[in-house]
């Protein structure tokens, strides 16, 4: 079970967090735990698994990520390693896949009706696919 933290042990926290620059960002609990022993292991697991913290780490590390991905590009040809290549292919991959997907988002699904609401006369029943027709999409998306 991990504890609550109040708003300013959580501040207090960010801020040591944040002295130790991007090497925090590498630490588990336990090491947090190691090099600021002011705050108990159960404490900076309750940070690290802090939604917003969470979210917080996350878009760090993948500006981080591609922060590195940018300088390998940068001097890839200055090298004529096979493993900076391939090093290159996986922190590509590794942003494809933590990259937060931006636009909208549909849901798709189909309730039927109960007997009372077949009976309504306010109920309009759709038969056909909306997004079958794909003008129905543009013009939402000028909306």
């Amino acid at each position: 079970m991990t504890e609550q933290l109040t708003e300013q042990v959580r501040e207090e926290m960010r801020e040591l967090f944040l002295s130790k620059d991007t090497e925090a960002f590498y630490m588990n609990h336990y090491e947090l735990n190691k090099t600021f022993p002011n705050y108990a292991t159960d404490q900076w697991k309750a940070f690290l698994v802090d939604p917003e913290i969470a979210d917080w780490l996350n878009s760090e590390q993948i500006l981080m990520q591609k922060s590195q991905l940018q300088k390998l590009l940068r001097d890839i040809e200055k090298s004529n390693s096979t493993g900076k290549a391939q090093l290159i292919g996986q922190l590509q991959k590794l942003l494809s896949e933590t990259q937060v997907k931006e636009g909208p988002i549909f849901v798709y699904s189909y309730v039927p009706l109960s007997d009372q609401q077949q009976q309504a006369e306010n109920t309009i029943q759709e038969n056909t696919d909306l997004f079958a027709d794909k003008t129905i999409l543009q013009n939402f998306r000028k909306e």
